[in-house]
């Protein structure tokens, strides 16, 4: 290999390599595993995921556990597991598109308590930390 050959192999060595560490929707910390278990274990949650596969081309989910909100009835624990999907701003549906663990499992995500306007900002604020990938037939990785 030349020298010049060397410097433009590196090159392009490391811009794939940095294509490549955008790819799988992964943005945001990693994901609770106990989120993920209890997601994948429950259909009433991989419905909804194959639905936002299927429907909305949704590849990415934002999975957390989150303090509960003063205003969220159902939700008995200190913190809960939350998906949310990275939906296309203006999508039917935004604000809408994830679930939230209350006392009767998955739930919608208005048992936070949040308006509606607070629905689309924490459903707009997926798209910035993604940390799972969303699969055809619902299940989160």
């Amino acid at each position: 290999m030349s020298r010049r050959a060397a410097p433009a192999t590196a090159i392009a060595a490391a811009a794939l390599g940095f294509l490549g560490a955008g790819c799988g929707g992964s943005s945001g910390p990693e994901p609770p595993e106990r989120c993920i278990a209890e997601w994948n274990a429950d259909e009433i949650a991989k419905t909804l995921g194959k639905h936002a596969y299927d429907g909305h081309e949704i590849r990415s989910a934002k999975v957390e556990e989150i303090e509960a909100p003063p205003g969220a009835e159902n939700i008995r624990s200190e913190r809960t597991c939350l998906v949310v999907f990275a939906v296309a701003e203006g999508d039917k549906e935004e604000g809408r598109l994830g679930l939230v663990v209350t006392r009767f499992g998955w739930s919608q995500l208005f048992e936070l308590g949040y308006s509606d306007a607070k629905l689309l900002e924490l459903q707009r604020s997926a798209h910035g930390g993604t940390n799972a990938e969303l699969f055809p037939d619902g299940s989160l990785e």
